[in-house]
């Protein structure tokens, strides 16, 4: 899974950009890295609670 070379931030941000809800986004990076939620929440709690492009690291959609 190519998504796992990226950084957490990335990979919740690749999902959150495909319209993945955030509880859903760490839910799912958990489960593909096999890590605890908790640690990928950590994470996920300084990201924005928006949809404009900006909080998506720098406005870099990530595509695979």
């Amino acid at each position: 899974n190519k998504l796992i070379e990226l950084s957490i931030e990335d990979h919740i941000l690749y999902y959150l950009n495909l319209g993945v809800s955030k509880n859903d986004a760490v839910k799912t990076v958990a489960k593909e890295r096999k890590i605890a939620k908790n640690d990928v929440y950590k994470i996920a709690i300084e990201i924005k609670s928006t949809t404009e492009p900006e909080t998506y690291k720098n406005g870099v959609y990530i595509v695979f």
